[in-house]
Order: C-alpha cells, then structure tokens, then sequence
C-alpha cells in the first residue's frame, strides 16, 4: 500500500510480455478506483494518467436529461456519396 496526495491505495504491476508494456497502477483502498496509472512502453515512452480531484457524492438527474436542443441526425446524410 501507499499513500497518493492523502488516499491510501493498493499499487498493482504487471507487464504484457508479448507487447513489452509495464504498467503500474494505484487504486483506491476503498474504491478500486485507477487513481493514477503509469504505463512503460517497449520502445522507452511513459505515459502517466494521475487524478488530481476525486469526489463520492450522487449525481445530480439533471446531468442525465437529454438537452432541449437535441437532434438525430443520420450520418449517411452527411455523406453525400454514400451508397
């Protein structure tokens, strides 16, 4: 376990050895939550994802209404040499 920014987390590693890829990840003790992932490449490259706000709480319904000024549009239409 560790502690991230004050969140104790279990930290997971594991590699792909077929593609070479390591990835480290923090998860929240409580959660399970990918806090923060930091994943190795074979050919040198890191890339991190870190998460700087993490809230528990409902989620307000409105979040979920479909907007007034919502509209279908086919995609064909959009293409206009489509078949």
């Amino acid at each position: 376990k560790e502690s991230l920014r004050g969140i104790t987390c279990h930290v997971v590693e594991t590699k792909d050895e077929v593609e070479g890829i390591t990835m480290k990840m923090w998860l929240h003790e409580d959660y399970g939550f990918p806090m923060k992932i930091e994943t190795t490449m074979v050919e040198g490259g890191t890339s991190v994802m870190d998460v700087t706000d993490f809230q528990v709480g409902g989620l307000s319904d409105a979040l979920f209404e479909v907007p007034e000024d919502y509209a279908v549009t086919d995609l064909m239409n959009l293409l206009p040499s489509a078949p």
